[in-house]
């Protein structure tokens, strides 16, 4: 099996990201506090999460056709981000997502896997 993606060698970098307020203002979570929340967060979740064990599988990628992104209008700069990865902007989905307290708006995004990716 191939080296995780995620470990908990990762923590005091994801811990720099996750607590910042203008970074988090399109998360669905608050800055994250302690490092020991940090912690626990990937030791719980990302690191058991699906997406970690497929992407260190023999066969990654192998069967997914299509991976979706969603971001809200007023996050440009993550749509620039998107965009410039290939991924194309299917439409506004209305009321989609609830975000601290209140239902957004958010654009999907697609990026259609090919072959040669794989």
């Amino acid at each position: 099996m191939a080296e995780s993606y995620a470990s908990i060698a990762d923590v005091d970098d994801f811990y720099e990201w996750v607590s910042h307020e203008e970074v988090t203002r399109f998360m669905t979570w608050e800055p994250f506090k302690s490092k020991q929340h940090a912690r626990e967060y990937v030791a719980n979740v990302v690191i058991p999460h699906p997406w970690n064990e497929q992407l260190q599988s023999r066969d990654g990628l192998q069967g997914i056709t299509r991976i979706e992104a969603l971001d809200l209008p007023e996050n440009v700069a993550s749509a620039g981000v998107l965009e410039k990865a290939g991924f194309i902007k299917d439409g506004l989905l209305s009321n989609y997502v609830y975000l601290k307290g209140s239902l957004m708006d958010c654009f999907l995004f697609s990026f259609a896997v090919s072959t040669s990716i794989l």
